[in-house]
């Protein structure tokens, strides 16, 4: 295919081409370049003419010509081409005008150019010449081509290159070329471009783009020199699309700021962002995000590999901000998860939307949102909830926790019942499974839940609602009932806590027909219970049945939730037979109360009872027990403490009718001697209606015989009543002569066993005679048929040792006899001088003795006196006599008041007489007491007094006295003194001291009588401690040489005292100091230095001459403190460091008015540790108060040995 350009539509009628003879001509020659000069214009070839093979030209007119030359020019592939040009030539005047018509291939020996097929087999021939234009703008075109791609590389330029013909005027280019690519990198590229239509439209085709040198891979990140290069713009695209995808509209991408780049192989690269975005909070945030880029042919395809954020540390400060926009979906996210997650307790709240919302950053990814939001619950009210939601990783896993709901905002709720919407509600389905499972608690299998019908609810509290349910439950008698369930329902920490209120049945009326149906199942528990307590209640009575089965029932319905219930049940009773029995009980409230009475208990079916004596098989049963104790009871009544019960070891048991039994018993039994005996004892027992009736029929000692060897046994006790017994018959038996002994006790005795119920006694005992003289004697007494008729018959009765003393007290019996009056004589004498005339004696009214020996006795008598108080009191007084030499001599032992109890009222009474010495001693020891914190107070006078009784010997007083302080005031106070143990040991205690009537005081100031008092011991101490605290050790107190006081309320007083005090210089000084005290409380106002004699001190002008004094304590603290002051001062003025290393020498000059000047000797060490001497001047002024030190002047001297 061949390509023409035409540039002039010229066409003659007849042309007629004429060869032209010498193509070398000049005109010809100019022809052809214009020609190829007019191409490469037009087209924008640089081909380089060469030669004219061969021409003709054909004539158009007079004037005009067309030229037709063959053309042979080098292009810029350096190839010697042939082409043939057509050239119109046209002379209007003397000018020549040529234009180019047509410039076309031709037939080129060995090129695949002009009008031929293309070869078989490209051949690539060198380019020779890289810098022509056309090839620099191929090489651009395929970069710019391969860009399109978004590659972004840079052309830098062309270094080898290629072309083959293709035949028809096509070129193909193979050309390498250098391009910086996106990343930076300066990389070798291979480009194949077809060209057609070459000498005319040049259309240019990439076929081809290949990076040459893929065997270099540079390991390792590599910083992108600039992250806005064009081919990173679709990487940046790409980004943002996956930014998009993965977070929707939370997250605004702004910007790459810095990345670089991986090579994971010449194809493959990894790239390594860091991007800016915005989230939905308005937050400036940085997210890496790696993307992972593989080049096939000629595209580029990115996966993304991460995004991870890059986080921020903690923030200083963590605060609540608001969300800019709460409905942007992750926000709604959260929002739902924290209504699904409160739901898990079961509460089935519908989120509703958010409607405002705060977050904080807690940084490293974590955010803490507030919501606040509204949510329906399953009771229909629309809510504010506020949920604190806690998000960690928040754009990575996105762990989201749920800290915190609760209501928000001020919670309306009426206190009234509210119908339930819908029961089918989720929130609704958990307090459901409450409620079965407290039916199921409450009633086991006695209800089956059906259903809830209706429901209300009742806002207690905003966290607190009561609900009201009716119910339908199938019971087991197989009743469809109705119940009112009331529960309560508490929001604890999130948590919904359920407390049953109450289960009522709600009550049916009274049926119009009332009649027995049968209970369809009796093993249900409750007719089990029911069975059980009929057999209980019936035991009460002690039958001891034991409760086997119910065979069959019936139920009657009476309304009101009452329910009678007759059942026939097996028991077996206490004697081992099983019988049948009808028992009826009635229910009421059987689902609340449920309070059951037993109506009847009776045998049902007949009886069949054998007329004879039958063994009991187990004497152990509970039905047994009651005749048992019956037993002991009759044992009790007919022999008292004598015989002791041990067992029934057998028994048997007769019937005499269905409601009737006798029973013989074998019981053993102990006696008051220690024997085991039996006996048998016969019972009839009778049953009356629902009662066991039982009657003693007779007890009969089963006797043994007569034992083989007869011996007197020691009786256990021979206290017992029955020994007792025998002991007074014996006395009363042995005073039918006319003895006329009064008993008193068996102190011991033996029995002797003869068989058949035959006892003999041998015992001993105490009896008085009429002289008041105790003896032991010895009875003798046989007992035949003791444990029947016993009938008693005294052997002998005989006196048994001497008078024996024993240790214990004897009542006096008459305390008027002659021989005690000297005795009573005695205790009044030993009144009068133990408590003087505190105490009167009044009678004796009774008293005992002991006998210690024969020769003494000991007496313990209780006597009535009046004490001081006009009390009457009682006392127990002991006396020991003894008898020497037929003299009675007398000896105090003890004398104790017998305490009386704590009265009802205690009420102080008014003492008759305070003059008693005793209230004398308690209003000193209440003066002395109080003195112990220092107030020296005189006693002078009781003046009036009362006491109060508190029982048990304790007593307290309130006295007023008379008193003279320690300024010489006589005031009056009342004390309050407690004595416990008040005629024993007289602890006193003083409760209160405290002035008593009105206090006159005069403001002004009174000169204190007495410096020495005690009481004014305390100011002084006071004084020492604050001239310690105030003035250290430059100041030690000496005395007080004169004072006065100014009283300023009743409890209150101003002290202005003058003192005599030693300064560190030895100077004896004045002072005046003021001092306020409150209750003994004292606060110091002043210090005063005042004249002193020899001394210009206190208010005094300086000294017209100076008159330095030696200082004769050196080391004084308060001295050196001075030197170290002007050391100080002289470094700081002088730039020098001097160390202070002492003082040596020292003088001290009064200057009046409270101001002292110091000349001061000391040694100090310079920077070379050198000692020189220096002195110091210093001035002190108000040396007592502020202590203002002046240094006058600090020089080097020379030390005078």
């Amino acid at each position: 295919m061949s390509v023409a350009v035409k540039v002039c539509g010229q066409v003659p009628a007849v042309e007629k081409w004429i060869k032209i003879p010498d193509v070398s001509g000049h005109c010809v020659q100019e022809v052809a370049k214009l020609a190829v000069e007019q191409f490469n214009v037009q087209h924008g070839h640089s081909l380089k003419y060469d030669s004219i093979h061969e021409g003709w030209y054909c004539e158009l007119g007079q004037n005009n010509l067309k030229y037709r030359l063959h053309i042979r020019a080098i292009d810029f592939l350096q190839r010697s081409l042939l082409y043939e040009a057509l050239v119109f030539e046209e002379k209007p005047k003397l000018e020549r005008i040529r234009k180019l018509i047509s410039f076309l291939y031709l037939l080129n020996g060995g090129h695949y150019v002009g009008p031929v097929d293309p070869p078989q087999v490209e051949k690539w021939i060198k380019i020779p010449d890289l810098r022509v234009p056309f090839v620099q703008e191929v090489s651009k075109f395929a970069i710019d081509e391969y860009n399109k791609g978004g590659e972004g590389l840079k052309y830098v330029e062309i270094y080898d290159g290629w072309y083959a013909e293709m035949g028809q005027d096509n070129i193909k280019f193979r050309l390498h070329v250098k391009a910086k690519d996106c990343l930076g990198r300066l990389r070798n590229y291979e480009a194949i471009v077809l060209v057609k239509q070459f000498l005319s439209k040049k259309i240019k085709i990439l076929e081809s783009f290949k990076v040459l040198d893929q065997g270099k891979v540079s390991p390792g990140w590599n910083q992108i020199p600039d992250v806005k290069e064009l081919g990173l713009q679709v990487v940046i695209k790409f980004i943002v699309e996956q930014i998009k995808i993965k977070f929707g509209d939370s997250l605004k991408f702004e910007i790459v700021y810095e990345g670089w780049y991986f090579e994971l192989c010449p194809n493959s690269l990894k790239y390594r962002f860091h991007v800016k975005v915005i989230d939905f909070l308005g937050r400036s945030l940085k997210f890496e995000i790696i993307i992972i880029e593989e080049r096939r042919v000629l595209l580029r395809i990115w996966k993304l590999d991460s995004i991870i954020v890059i986080v921020s540390p903690e923030p200083q400060e963590k605060k609540w901000i608001t969300i800019p926009n709460v409905q942007v979906p992750l926000v709604q996210e959260l929002a739902k998860f924290a209504v699904d997650e409160h739901n898990k307790n079961g509460d089935g709240l519908k989120y509703i939307e958010v409607y405002e919302g705060w977050f904080m950053d807690l940084g490293h990814d974590n955010i803490k949102f507030r919501l606040h939001l509204k949510a329906k619950d399953w009771l229909g009210r629309i809510r504010n909830y506020e949920a604190v939601v806690l998000v960690e990783h928040f754009w990575s896993k996105r762990i989201k926790i749920l800290e915190s709901f609760k209501l928000c905002g001020p919670l309306v709720f009426e206190p009234k019942w509210i119908q339930i919407p819908n029961l089918k509600e989720l929130g609704l389905q958990v307090v459901i499974k409450f409620i079965v499972e407290q039916i199921k608690i409450k009633f086991g299998d006695s209800l089956k839940f059906e259903i809830v019908y209706e429901g209300w609810y009742f806002g207690l509290c905003p966290n607190s609602l009561k609900y009201r349910f009716h119910v339908k439950v199938i019971d087991f008698l197989g009743r469809p009932l109705k119940f009112e369930v009331v529960i309560i329902e508490e929001i604890r920490d999130h948590l919904r806590i359920w407390k049953l209120d109450s289960i009522i049945a709600i009550v049916s009326p009274e049926p119009q027909e009332k009649k027995w149906i049968k209970i369809p199942n009796v093993q249900v528990p409750l007719v089990q219970e029911l069975a059980k307590f009929a057999v209980d209640e019936h035991n009460k009575n002690g039958d001891g049945l034991k409760y086997i089965e119910v065979y069959e029932g019936w139920f009657m319905d009476l309304g009101h939730d009452n329910i009678k219930f007759r059942l026939h049940l097996k028991a077996k009773d206490w004697l081992g037979r099983i019988r049948n029995y009808e028992a009826v009980v009635l229910v009421e409230h059987f689902w609340s109360k449920r309070i059951k009475i037993l109506e009847s208990f009776k045998f049902c079916g007949p009886l069949v009872f054998e007329p004879k004596w039958i063994q009991i098989p187990n004497l152990k049963e509970p039905g047994f027990q009651v005749v048992i104790k019956f037993i002991v009871e009759q044992i009790k009544i007919k022999f008292g403490d004598s015989l002791k019960f041990e067992i029934v070891y057998e028994g048997w048991y007769f019937e005499l009718c269905p409601n009737s039994l006798k029973y013989r018993f074998h019981v053993k039994v102990i006696d008051f001697l220690g024997r085991s005996l039996k006996f048998e004892i016969i019972i009839i027992e009778e049953r009356r209606v629902l009662l066991r009736i039982w009657k003693l029929d007779s007890i009969i000692v089963i006797v043994s015989p007569e034992p083989q060897e007869k011996k007197w046994i020691k009786i256990p006790n021979v206290q017992v009543p029955l020994v007792q017994e025998l002991a007074k018959f014996a006395v009363d038996e042995h005073n039918k002569n006319g003895d006329g002994l009064k008993y008193i006790e068996v102190y011991e005795g033996w029995f002797m066993d003869l068989g058949h119920d035959n006892i003999k006694f041998r015992l001993h005992l105490k009896a008085k005679d009429w002289l008041g003289r105790i003896r032991n004697y010895e009875a003798v007494v046989l007992v035949e048929h003791f444990w029947s008729k016993r009938i008693k018959i005294l052997e002998s009765f005989k006196l048994c040792g001497p008078l024996v003393f024993e240790p214990k007290w004897i009542q006096i019996p008459n305390l008027k006899e002659l021989g005690l009056q000297v005795v009573i004589k005695f205790i009044v004498e030993q009144i009068k001088i133990k408590f003087g005339d505190s105490l009167k004696f009044e009678i004796v009214y009774e008293g005992w003795y002991f006998g210690l020996c024969p020769n003494s006795l000991k007496y313990r008598f209780h006597v009535k006196v009046i004490d001081f108080l006009g009390r009457p009191l009682k006392f127990e007084v002991v006396i020991i006599e003894e008898i020497r030499d037929h003299l009675r001599i007398w000896k105090l032992d003890s004398i104790i008041a017998i305490v009386s109890p704590e009265p009802q009222e205690k009420k102080w009474i008014k003492i008759p007489n305070v003059q008693v010495p005793l209230v004398q001693e308690l209003a000193k020891f209440a003066v002395d007491e109080h003195n112990k914190n220092g107030d020296g107070l005189k006693y002078i006078e009781v003046y009036e007094g009362w006491f109060m009784d508190l029982g048990h010997d304790n007593i307290k007083f309130r006295l007023h006295l008379k008193a003279k302080d320690w300024l010489g005031r006589i005031r009056n106070y009342e004390a309050v003194v407690l004595v416990e143990h008040f005629w024993s040991k007289r602890i006193k205690i003083l409760e209160s001291f405290k002035f008593c009537g009105p206090l006159v005081f005069e403001p002004k100031w009174i000169q204190i009588p007495n410096l020495k008092e005690p009481g004014f011991q305390v100011v002084i101490n006071f004084i020492v401690e604050q001239l310690k605290i105030i003035l250290g050790d430059c100041l030690k107190f000496h005395s007080i040489y004169e004072g006065w006081y100014f009283e300023l309320c009743p409890i209150s007083l101003k002290f202005r005292l003058h003192i005599k005090a030693i300064d560190f210089l030895g100077r004896c000084l004045n002072y005046e100091i003021i001092i306020i005290e409150e209750k003994r409380i004292f606060k110091l106002e002043s210090i005063i230095v005042i004249l002193s004699p020899g001394h210009c001190v206190g208010p005094v002008d300086p000294p017209k001459v100076e008159k330095w004094i030696k200082i004769s304590n050196l080391q004084f603290a308060f001295l050196q403190e001075v030197s170290k002051f002007a050391l100080d001062d002289f470094n700081v003025k002088s730039g020098d460091s001097l160390r202070f290393d002492g003082i040596y020498d020292g003088w001290y000059m009064e200057m009046g008015q409270d101001n002292i000047k110091f000349r001061i000797h000391l040694r100090a060490k310079d920077c070379l540790s050198r000692v020189h001497h220096y002195e110091a001047y210093v001035y002190v002024k108000q040396f007592l108060s502020k202590r203002i030190k002046i240094v006058e002047s600090f020089k080097l001297i020379e030390r005078k040995c």
